[in-house]
């Protein structure tokens, strides 16, 4: 999006190569069965405890959790506007594994082979991520997954607030600005 909207050949290079950039470091990172990634990584897709700079309280840079559930999110738009071949391939490799779970059965954490880590969280944290993902797989898992979406009744500033940008993703609503 950036790049459509800058107007110097070099700022147009920059922005287009950090998004191919971006799918170099989400192949590095993922988990080469289940595509999850983890929650934060270096430039070479090496995690770090505590986290990122200035967030020394979290202690969870490995996993996919709070921060990696919305990778999905994200991923699935880059698809749905630009229809990015990379993003296909990685929502379609996340989305094959959440079937294996039964996206009634997800929870919000995970080590990056699938293992559970910690209670399981049925949440539209990381329900509405998968829910958007499967946009990219098929009508019927799109359809079964934003079901699940609607159904799940987690309340809160965070959940709320993914609630209504993986729901704006869900019925085609989040849209490019100004039809760019």
């Amino acid at each position: 999006m950036f790049a459509q909207v800058v107007s110097s050949p070099s700022d147009i290079a920059f922005w287009n190569q950090l998004a191919d950039d971006s799918y170099t470091l989400i192949e590095v990172m993922d988990n080469d069965t289940t595509g999850l990634v983890p929650n934060w990584a270096d430039m070479d897709g090496n995690t770090a405890e505590p986290g990122p700079l200035g967030c020394s309280w979290y202690d969870e840079a490995h996993i996919y959790g709070a921060d990696a559930n919305r990778t999905p999110w994200r991923i699935a738009v880059d698809y749905l506007w630009w229809g990015t071949a990379d993003a296909d391939a990685w929502l379609d490799k996340l989305t094959a594994w959440v079937l294996t779970q039964g996206i009634e059965n997800v929870g919000r954490k995970y080590e990056l082979d699938g293992t559970v880590f910690g209670p399981i969280d049925h949440s539209v944290i990381s329900i509405g991520g998968f829910a958007d993902a499967a946009m990219a797989y098929d009508q019927a898992t799109a359809d079964a997954f934003g079901a699940e979406l609607a159904s799940v009744d987690d309340h809160g500033y965070f959940p709320d607030s993914l609630r209504v940008l993986y729901m704006l993703v869900a019925a085609g609503q989040f849209t490019t600005c100004g039809g760019l």
